[in-house]
């Protein structure tokens, strides 16, 4: 009991320091938003006044030897008013530049901290579900894509950031409206276009995470889908076959599709980004009571004796450690072929899972 009241207590704790951090950025924000609101309306202060000063030595200039004294008195006066109001305003403005950029740190900093909280949190949450869960391998594939679409889910609130930055440019165009609704109709289209922007990036994101057509369409549908946008993407030719139709002919189980899915996909952004492939094959079929997956690319290959040091080094040896997991988690076998200017081969056989 002491145990569970230490974790509760901790947690509660944690969620206090995230709370008071989430609430220390927007404050930083605010205070830069309001700085550069400031900022904006002192620069146009003094172009005013700019104006003002180049207009009043000329004419003081051109006619001061046709005025009278005390006019060219006050004149002078006005001037030197003028010229001590562009000083303030020209070291307000440094001021403020330099205040901004310690602001714009601040919440550079604060923003990768709450970064770091999130990667912490994640970690905290996968180790606790290793706890929780069995030894059966299926069961732990399943938990691991029902964690994806937790955070597909997730991910619609995750721009926060971006959101606040789009809330601060429209405390800006409220402000603006009044003053100068040019500059405002072009900050709105401004917002317009960064939010349409955000909102692509999220779909894209979802997607690499959990294609919504695969509930919606089924795993072929959604495995043309990928290779059409990879093509148009990166200009390869890339082959699909499924000739004996396994992957709409046979009622295999969700968990044995979203891996095959995540495979194919895996190894054709490898061979785009790191092959350098003009060609990728891609090859379903059945071999006895196993479905065979062979991916193939004519790209520069890699030495397959150095792969340990590729994955340590490389991220992308991170998607073939992970593709490895998943065959073996479904009782399958997993290989890849290589050689130097040679292409490369991924080669994928597991057992056919059918629903029951």
């Amino acid at each position: 009991m002491q145990i569970e009241d230490n974790k509760l207590a901790i947690s509660e704790q944690k969620k206090n320091i995230e709370e008071n951090i989430f609430t220390y950025y927007k404050q930083i924000v605010d205070e830069r938003m309001k700085k550069e609101i400031s900022l904006e309306s002192n620069e146009k202060k003094i172009e005013e006044v700019k104006k003002h000063l180049a207009y009043f030595k000329e004419e003081v200039d051109e006619f001061e030897i046709f005025k009278p004294k005390v006019n060219y008195s006050l004149d002078m006066k006005k001037k030197q008013s003028l010229a001590e109001e562009k000083q303030r305003l020209e070291d307000q403005i440094i001021l403020e530049k330099e205040e901004i950029e310690l602001i714009r740190k601040k919440e550079a900093d604060t923003r990768k901290l709450m970064s770091w909280i999130r990667s912490v949190k994640v970690v905290d949450e996968e180790q606790q579900n290793k706890f929780e869960i069995d030894n059966d391998k299926i069961y732990m594939l399943e938990i691991q894509e029902i964690e994806r679409k937790r955070i597909a889910r997730e991910l619609h609130d995750s721009a926060t950031q971006n959101l606040i930055a789009l809330c601060n440019k429209a405390e800006l165009c409220y402000n603006l409206v009044d003053i100068d609704g040019i500059r405002c109709k072009l900050e709105l289209q401004s917002m317009m276009k960064y939010l349409r922007s955000i909102i692509n990036d999220i779909r894209e994101t979802i997607y690499d995470l959990r294609p919504m057509s695969f509930d919606d369409i089924g795993i072929k549908v959604t495995i043309n889908q990928f290779i059409e946008k990879l093509k148009l993407d990166s200009n390869k030719k890339i082959l699909f076959t499924d000739e004996e139709n396994i992957l709409d002919g046979y009622n295999l189980k969700s968990v044995e599709k979203l891996t095959i899915f995540r495979i194919i996909q895996e190894s054709c952004n490898n061979a785009v980004k790191h092959s350098q492939a003009e060609n990728i094959s891609i090859d379903v079929r059945k071999e006895g009571e196993l479905l065979s997956i062979k991916i193939s690319d004519d790209g520069i290959g890699f030495d397959i004796d150095r792969l340990d040091d590729l994955e340590r080094k490389d991220n992308s040896g991170f998607g073939l450690s992970m593709m490895r997991e998943r065959v073996y988690l479904l009782s399958g076998k997993f290989s890849i072929k290589s050689k130097i200017g040679q292409g490369t081969v991924v080669s994928v056989k597991v057992p056919f899972l059918e629903e029951d």
